[in-house]
């Protein structure tokens, strides 16, 4: 578990205020028990399912979402309430993390709580720890309450608006990359708890060995791999390859474009399925659906959701990787294609990336993301010796470059590489430099 430096924390310091996550930060509790009807796996479905999401938010009531969720994934909602029975029975509190926010709340922090949490999971909750330890918290804000969950903006902004908190004066600690991204977009700064990634690779297969489709793409070619069996076409695929795919005619790209328009959020932001039971959102996705709507001259369609990038950049909530990609140069990789499609963004972004992608020079990253980086900062006409000579010294003895983590799995954090698209990228990184390099010399 990481840590969190109390003695830096203090009213005088830069922090004043930090919120807490309940479910797998301040209590633990099992999705496989004895007494569970149902497998693990299909709790985190039911979890993950948009008829839950609205439990979540107090828009449905207990039955009703048992009913709903039994039907979606064929289970007798019997077996559904038992099973969440015997998750609510498993829940034990965290006692190191009380005893950090005790250490909190002594040097002055103001502690709140924040979680997606339906009312009648909170009733039970709240019989899980004392109410001495309730009484660290100022206040504890839930989603039913709040009507939001996150990471959806509109539970950060209630958040925010209730407490009075600069955000920039907040410390969020929360197990989930998503809800952290969101936060780090708001200015918190975020503290990640998700457990230990499990790398696992799944081939060598290169970018631009794709299925043709003739309406939306789709993330894998033909079966899904370590996911749902039925996986839904996303804008992520989509929007990369309306962009780059020469066969696609225009009027085709506009009416999958406004088919994009109908999977935006409550706050205005792209999400990343065209199926509506899967409510995600990534920057990245959306800096990619971004680039395809200015270069066909509708960026000016979704101004929520560059809004959000532009947050995303500015306060770095980029840093660790996002929902989907793994590191923060895949991130600024993508959002200088989209500079190079829209002067308009460029104009307004351009500044603030020079200053993000400089101070990226120098660290220590994979071949991918270094590639990455290279990429970005030639696009702004940077360039990094370091940089370069670090991917280079990569270079495997066939000509190759591997080891390059690319994209993770959201719900899981399976990582995935493909040393196709690190030697693609790797090859381009250092065609872009002696370009920039011979532009210069002339």
């Amino acid at each position: 578990m990481a840590s969190i430096d109390t003695q830096n924390l203090s009213t005088s310091g830069p922090y004043t205020t930090a919120i807490f996550d309940l479910g797998d930060v301040l209590f633990t509790w099992s999705p496989s028990t004895p007494k569970s009807p149902l497998p693990a796996k299909a709790l985190r479905n039911i979890l993950r399912s948009s008829h839950w999401f609205e439990y979540e938010k107090g828009n449905i009531a207990e039955a009703e979402a048992y009913s709903r969720v039994a039907q979606e994934f064929q289970v007798d909602p019997a077996a559904v309430k038992n099973a969440f029975q015997a998750a609510r029975d498993s829940l034990q509190s965290n006692s190191k993390m009380i005893e950090v926010i005790r250490e909190l709340r002594g040097s002055g922090i103001s502690v709140y709580a924040m979680s997606n949490i339906s009312a009648p999971d909170w009733e039970v909750l709240k019989t899980k720890m004392s109410p001495a330890d309730w009484a660290l918290f100022d206040r504890v804000f839930t989603s039913a309450s709040a009507r939001e969950r996150k990471p959806n903006i509109g539970f950060f902004e209630y958040v925010v608006k209730q407490t009075g908190v600069d955000p920039s004066r907040i410390i969020f600690v929360d197990d989930k990359l998503e809800n952290i991204v969101t936060a780090r977009s708001f200015g918190m700064h975020g503290i990640n708890f998700a457990q230990l990634l499990i790398l696992e690779a799944t081939g060598d297969e290169s970018l631009v060995d794709y299925v043709k489709h003739c309406g939306q793409f789709n993330f894998f070619q033909k079966q899904s791999v370590l996911t749902t069996e039925r996986f839904p076409n996303d804008l992520d695929t989509t929007s990369i390859g309306l962009t780059v795919s020469a066969y696609i005619d225009t009027v085709t790209k506009h009416k999958i474009m406004d088919e994009m328009l109908k999977c935006q959020n409550s706050d205005g932001i792209i999400q990343v399925y065209f199926d509506h039971s899967r409510p995600r959102i990534d920057p990245v996705v959306c800096v990619n659906v971004l680039n395809l709507f200015y270069k066909n001259g509708r960026g000016h369609e979704i101004p929520g959701t560059l809004d959000w990038v532009e947050q995303v950049l500015t306060n770095r909530a980029y840093i660790s990787g996002t929902y989907y990609y793994a590191s923060a140069d895949q991130f600024l990789f993508f959002l200088s294609r989209l500079l190079q499609s829209s002067t308009y963004v460029r104009q307004r972004l351009g500044p603030v990336f020079r200053e993000r992608v400089t101070e990226r020079f120098g660290l220590e990253a994979d071949s991918l993301s270094l590639a990455a980086r290279i990429i970005a900062a030639t696009a702004v006409g940077l360039v990094d010796d370091r940089d370069v000579q670090a991917l280079l010294s990569m270079q495997c003895e066939d000509g190759s470059w591997g080891d390059g983590w690319f994209y993770r799995y959201g719900s899981s954090g399976i990582l995935i590489k493909n040393d196709g698209a690190s030697t693609a990228f790797a090859i381009r990184g250092i065609r872009e430099v002696r370009a920039l390099h011979l532009g210069r010399m002339q």
